[in-house]
């Protein structure tokens, strides 16, 4: 966005001619400061708490498209995404009010309301930039997109409005018939989330990380390390040192998951504990399948999972049982 804008600004001063070299410099700096902002408190906080000012997530994700095992942006953004926007517009299997709403909106924008167009420049720079970047795609990639379509459905809702009142006589009538449509699309498009809104209990997740997160701080000292693969909850409400399994705040890991190989940074690593879920064996797997697991680790708890499956956490054995192990494999 921060490009967009600023090739914007750029444009309109040499089709303006007015404004000074000076003007274009204090606009360019007014936009910089607007977005380095947040950028910096980021920064700030990512620096002591990372080590590092940005996760490894861009290596991570594409590593993740090259493995086989995460759908590219585009092919979710087209098969999955796509078709089930506006659904509660749809009146017939190919008609969906929704999408054609959105399709006046962007005419209007091309025929008249040209200023609309740098939403249409940002988004087409989103699609093509996780495209080229075959990364696998996460849903909350579909979000900026769907964002400006309902701009433009907005923008469209207005149109329709502007027809009505200029075609349909008498006045009354047609204000009328635009209070009635723009009532009912807006409450059609908000429905689906006040209800979600008003029965929202939040992060289905939440109550098995937190209670994980309690038994970590309870009996582990924060000298200990910690591998998982979902690594958000745990890292930011335990002190442990976080052995991230998917390679975002671990570099040397990402060519290994390139490849499928999730387990090399569990080797290499080694850590005092280990979550396992069975939700990702998926990726895990081969971890415990390896018969060095059984002899280096043992389970020292169960706890409620966020699903139908439950946490299993691992402890690496201590020296003494470690030998205890090898005796009595021998």
């Amino acid at each position: 966005m921060l490009g967009v804008l600023s090739i914007a600004i750029l444009i309109q001063h040499r089709m303006n001619g007015k404004p000074t070299d000076v003007d274009l410099a204090r606009k360019i700096l007014n936009l910089l400061i607007g977005f380095m902002f947040p950028v910096s408190l980021w920064a700030i906080y990512a620096h002591f708490t990372f080590e590092s000012l940005l996760p490894n997530t861009l290596a991570a994700k594409q590593a993740q498209g090259q493995n086989g095992l995460g759908r590219p942006f585009f092919q979710r953004l087209t098969v999955e995404w796509m078709p089930l926007w506006g659904k509660s517009f749809e009146i017939l299997p190919f008609v969906n009010l929704w999408w054609i709403v959105v399709l006046i909106g962007l005419a209007d924008a091309l025929l008249q309301n040209r200023r609309w167009l740098i939403l249409t420049g940002w988004i087409a720079l989103y699609i093509l930039g996780y495209i080229l970047l075959n990364v696998a795609a996460y849903w909350w990639y579909q979000l900026p997109i769907l964002f400006v379509l309902n701009l433009f459905f907005g923008l469209g809702i207005v149109k329709v409005v502007e027809i009505l009142i200029r075609h349909i006589k008498p006045r009354r009538f047609s204000l009328s018939i635009s209070i009635i449509f723009v009532l009912v699309f807006v409450w059609v498009l908000a429905k689906p989330t006040l209800d979600h809104m008003l029965t929202y209990q939040g992060d289905v997740r939440g109550e098995s990380y937190l209670a994980l997160c309690r038994w970590f701080r309870e009996h582990t000292n924060s000298s200990e390390s910690i591998a998982f693969i979902e690594i958000g909850y745990l890292g930011y409400y335990t002190d442990n040192r976080i052995i991230d399994l998917a390679g975002l705040v671990l570099p040397d890991i990402v060519p290994y998951i390139a490849k499928g190989d999730f387990s090399w940074g569990f080797w290499q690593y080694q850590p005092d504990y280990y979550v396992y879920l069975p939700d990702f064996d998926w990726a895990l797997a081969s971890i415990r399948a390896d018969p060095r697991f059984d002899l280096q680790y043992q389970p020292v708890a169960t706890l409620p999972g966020p699903g139908n499956t439950d946490f299993v956490i691992y402890r690496r054995r201590t020296l003494g049982s470690l030998i205890f192990m090898v005796v009595l494999q021998n």
